[in-house]
């Protein structure tokens, strides 16, 4: 188990340990105030933590410190012994007594004067254990063409704000297809500038297509920069890029049959 939740654990018990030796101890004051005779064995308890609390501060280096921690941590049981007595000596008692009682009682529960010495010599630790925050480094994206995407054409005033470029791939010597995402949820892509684009990239518009995404929504688009190698492209890519543009424009290619040499023969 980890030495720090030990400790943590630990400090958990000691914390409600003392709450609990406050509420008896404010149970003794009112068990005297009505039957003196309890007298003798509360005030043999607040000696014991009397001498308990001198002997825990000769464990702390000299100085002022160690005065003000040994104050604190004998002061709950002086106050108590110096209370006790004195409603032994009084001749009769009164409300007023309880009243007290429960006051000296409130005020060690909410000050904690024990706790308070602990931390002033650093040996209170957390009631939980630190909690080891990691800072995730900011998403940068790895593409040179992401990283440009990012720094001309998605800020404010460029061809497509609040957007980003992902799926990157070099598909030829000169070409590349990439998607267009929506950064922001439920927003689709916006119109982009053919013509912007084109004068950022320094890239004839003529090989700058943006067409939708197969399958997918409107907050992704296509974006195929050049002509890749006809071996290297996907046929319904192709199509959409370099044939429809220039030689049949409006259509879309939807299905592709293969037909084998031997079929051919066949029919």
């Amino acid at each position: 188990m980890d030495a720090r939740l030990v400790r943590a654990r630990w400090a958990r018990v000691r914390d409600r340990g003392s709450r609990l030796a406050t509420v008896a101890s404010t149970a003794d004051l009112t068990a005297v105030a009505l039957a003196p005779h309890w007298y003798g064995p509360s005030v043999a308890g607040a000696a014991v933590g009397i001498g308990y609390g001198a002997l825990w501060s000769l464990t702390l280096p000299p100085g002022r410190t160690r005065d003000a921690a040994a104050a604190l941590y004998t002061v709950p049981s002086i106050s108590l012994a110096a209370w006790l007595t004195t409603e032994r000596l009084l001749p009769a008692h009164s409300w007023w007594e309880l009243l007290v009682d429960a006051a000296w009682g409130l005020v060690l529960w909410r000050t904690r004067p024990a706790r308070l010495a602990k931390r002033l010599t650093g040996r209170e630790p957390a009631l939980l254990p630190p909690v080891e925050v990691v800072v995730a480094a900011p998403l940068v994206p790895q593409h040179p063409m992401a990283q440009w995407w990012d720094q001309r054409v998605a800020i404010d005033g460029g061809p497509a704000p609040d957007t980003a470029l992902q799926d990157v791939t070099q598909t030829g010597p000169a070409s590349l297809r990439a998607v267009i995402r929506s950064t922001i949820p439920g927003t689709p892509v916006p119109a982009i500038s053919i013509l912007h684009l084109s004068a950022l990239l320094n890239w004839p518009e003529d090989q700058i297509t943006i067409t939708p995404v197969r399958g997918r929504g409107a907050g992704l688009r296509q974006l195929t920069i050049g002509y890749a190698p006809e071996t290297e492209q996907d046929p319904y890519q192709h199509w959409a890029t370099v044939i429809a543009p220039k030689g049949m424009p409006g259509t879309v290619l939807t299905r592709i049959r293969t037909v084998t040499r031997e079929s051919e023969l066949e029919s």
